[in-house]
């Protein structure tokens, strides 16, 4: 009897992913820094220590810009971190990583409108195109079945 072999899958597509997910973080983290290093820190700190009603509106931004990329930063390393070791985990963490920096954009974009977040929208639906290929996606459900059938065996000697 001839046993159906498992089809042997790639993991260069997944690290690639893994790869453009830490590019997407340090590009993330890249914009928070540009944005918070132009800010007056010195003035900030005289105006709340007056009051907060005379915050500027390029501070609201930077900031605001700042809170919503810095999450979808983590979320990428995390998610990077997870397609190197070829975790099913990994590749979900990067979809939701995708997600909620296109939250982050389409927030942005009707608080302020400011042009960075073009860019950072193609990136990420490129980056879910990605994910969601044949080659990523079958690398990462293969290695998942793959654990779960040596689990299962390992059960089944021991009893």
């Amino acid at each position: 009897m001839l046993s159906k072999q498992p089809q042997l899958t790639r993991s260069w597509p997944v690290r690639v992913a893994g790869l453009l997910l830490l590019l997407e973080a340090a590009g993330l983290v890249a914009i928070n820094t540009a944005n918070l290093s132009r800010l007056d820190w010195d003035f900030l700190r005289l105006q709340a220590a007056i009051a907060l009603n005379n915050v500027p509106d390029a501070t609201v931004a930077a900031v605001s810009t700042a809170l919503f990329f810095l999450p979808s930063a983590v979320l990428a390393t995390l998610a990077a971190i997870g397609l190197f070791f070829i975790w099913r985990t990994g590749w979900l963490l990067a979809m939701l990583t995708q997600g909620l920096t296109l939250l982050a954009c389409l927030v942005l974009y009707f608080q302020q409108e400011p042009g960075i977040i073009y860019p950072i929208m193609l990136y990420s639906v490129l980056m879910v195109l990605n994910l969601n290929s044949f080659e990523v996606r079958a690398t990462v459900h293969d290695r998942t079945n793959h654990s779960r059938q040596r689990r299962d065996e390992s059960s089944t000697d021991e009893h």
